[in-house]
């Protein structure tokens, strides 16, 4: 195999950098700090089989992660569509209020129940924001995980050489 491009290593120093600075577990924060450090700039390995290892343990858990997503963004989208509604019914309830006085009530209560009712709609999308949160960091430790293991599985194996070969087939060549 042929040493890999700087990029390449340079990608991953840069994953590991990156994980060290949005990781919020302090213990996974130092553990992606000290693998930043050791990710030297003379760090070579074959681009073909990282990237690889790399797309199974760090890139497909990562794309399934925003791919779920899509159902949380589509629940935000409507909660501003549903903001939107509330601000205007609620404009049109107090303009009713001033220009029909008898009916005070009434508008006063369609405003107290379109408030409770938006109030409602509101914790559902902070709780869904606080689950999306929290999985994203464990999402996050996963994927540092994949980096890590990645990085063992390829220089395990590259370290070993090809079955039969390594450094048990060199003394017996020679």
């Amino acid at each position: 195999p042929s040493p890999a491009p700087p990029q390449v290593c340079e990608m991953s120093r840069a994953l590991s950098e990156d994980f060290a600075n949005v990781l919020a577990d302090p213990a996974l924060g130092q553990a992606a700090s000290a693998f930043k450090a050791a990710k030297g700039p003379h760090a070579q390995a074959d681009s073909t089989v990282l990237g690889q290892v790399l797309y199974r343990n760090v890139f497909q858990p990562v794309r399934r992660e925003v791919e779920g997503r899509k159902d949380f963004e589509r629940r935000l989208a409507d909660r501003k569509k549903v903001r939107l509604d509330y601000e205007a019914f609620r404009r049109k309830q107090v303009g009713l209020l001033q220009s029909d006085p008898t009916n005070k009530s009434v508008y006063e209560g369609n405003l107290e129940a379109a408030a409770k009712t938006f109030a409602r709609h509101s914790e559902g999308v902070a709780r869904d924001v606080a689950a999306v949160n929290a999985e994203r960091q464990q999402m996050l430790s996963v994927a540092f995980a994949g980096l890590v293991l990645s990085q063992l599985e390829f220089f395990s194996s590259s370290a070993g050489g090809p079955p039969g070969g390594g450094a048990a087939g060199a003394q017996g060549g020679g």
